[in-house]
């Protein structure tokens, strides 16, 4: 697991919660060569932003339907003097 790059090793049994809107960053990750079993449990909120620093991307979910877009500066995008 990283958490907000941090590597953070764990073993069979244990667990980690993350609340919504704590700007944490965390990333699931397997490296050993051992099967990795994992169950993950959250909600499905229809409207939602996810943000993917590692990959300069951010996910925008509204009225149940996903769009993702990558990030850009908002003055990048001005073709306007």
């Amino acid at each position: 697991m990283l958490i907000d790059g941090e590597p953070h090793p764990f073993k069979k049994g244990d667990y980690i919660c993350f609340n919504a809107d704590t700007g944490i960053a965390h990333t699931l990750r397997n490296d050993s060569d051992k099967e990795f079993v994992f169950l993950v449990i959250g909600n499905r909120d229809k409207h939602d932003v996810v943000v993917y620093p590692e990959n300069n991307k951010v996910l925008v979910r509204a009225v149940d339907e996903s769009y993702a877009k990558r990030l850009t500066n908002y003055w990048d995008a001005d073709t306007k003097d």
